[in-house]
């Protein structure tokens, strides 16, 4: 049976994050912890509960997977000190990193990441050697020659599918108006919070791609997934690999276009599609079997 444990950690005990363990007779040595990065604001739940019910399929299949509140966010307090966001983000993390392998061992680390927590986990991967995984949705994109091409008809045919999908036309209404309410409600420069809002913007390429060519060096492996709805940055499977030519990737690299799927997983389907996809890379890539 599925072990959860909650934590308060950090040197200010103000970071909140809850580990689920395998079972006993499922763990593996040498096996990496893996770490789900909260999504912009939303809390370590994740959009929908991705987080929870992706740390718990993980830990169903021998992971120890674990999912916390970056400092000002969800159940986590705010951090004592003024500090950089991006150092404060990649600081909460290794702190994340150090509890997991003081109090369990591991001492790898995969690292997932949608949106904001794709560009967070990035960042945490350039920094921190203890990462030999990565895996983000919606992350980096930049327009190669096939995109522009495809560009045009992409977003057309785009717009035609959520129109006659009910479902995928209501949660685009209703994500368009929670942007405006969010708008509205965004705290003013003297409002200390505003260091706090997880707005991320895209490096330039050439910085990207020499951190790619870096991760390739180090032996990490990456998954990328994209949705139809980063139809604007990313219309088509084999995007990533064009982006960032002339990287030989090999098996380095696993790329996934999940067309039908909004950027937040709100479907039910869509959500355990995603979840299968990544507990069976995961399981592919780090585990060794016998035999």
């Amino acid at each position: 049976m599925m072990r959860e444990k909650v934590f308060m950690f950090g040197p200010h005990r103000n970071l909140t994050g809850i580990v689920s363990l395998p079972r006993q007779e499922n763990v593996e040595d040498n096996l990496p912890a893996v770490i789900f990065l909260n999504a912009g604001f939303v809390h370590q739940v994740g959009p929908f509960r991705l987080g929870v019910d992706l740390c718990r399929r993980l830990s169903d299949n021998g992971f120890i997977a674990f999912r916390f509140d970056l400092s000002g966010i969800g159940d986590s307090m705010q951090n004592v000190e003024k500090e950089n966001p991006d150092e404060l983000m990649i600081k909460n993390t290794q702190c994340a990193m150090d509890l997991l392998q003081k109090k369990y061992g591991p001492e790898k680390f995969v690292i997932v990441g949608l949106c904001t927590g794709a560009d967070n986990a990035h960042k945490v991967t350039v920094r921190d050697h203890r990462i030999t995984g990565i895996i983000t949705m919606d992350g980096y994109a930049y327009p190669t020659r096939q995109f522009k091409l495809n560009h045009g008809a992409s977003r057309s045919y785009h717009y035609i599918s959520v129109l006659s999908n009910p479902k995928r036309l209501a949660n685009s209404v209703l994500k368009k108006y929670r942007a405006l309410v969010d708008q509205n409600m965004a705290p003013t420069p003297e409002e200390p919070v505003e260091k706090f809002i997880p707005v991320w913007h895209l490096p330039p390429h050439s910085q990207s791609l020499q951190e790619m060519k870096d991760f390739v060096s180090r032996n990490i492996k990456m998954m990328m997934v994209f949705t139809g709805d980063n139809i604007g940055v990313y219309n088509y499977l084999g995007q990533a690999r064009d982006m960032y030519s002339p990287i030989e990737f090999g098996n380095s690299l696993h790329e996934v276009f999940n067309y039908e799927s909004d950027h937040t997983f709100s479907q039910i389907v869509d959500r355990d599609k995603l979840i299968n996809q990544i507990a069976t890379w995961i399981t592919d890539n780090f585990t060794y079997r016998k035999g």
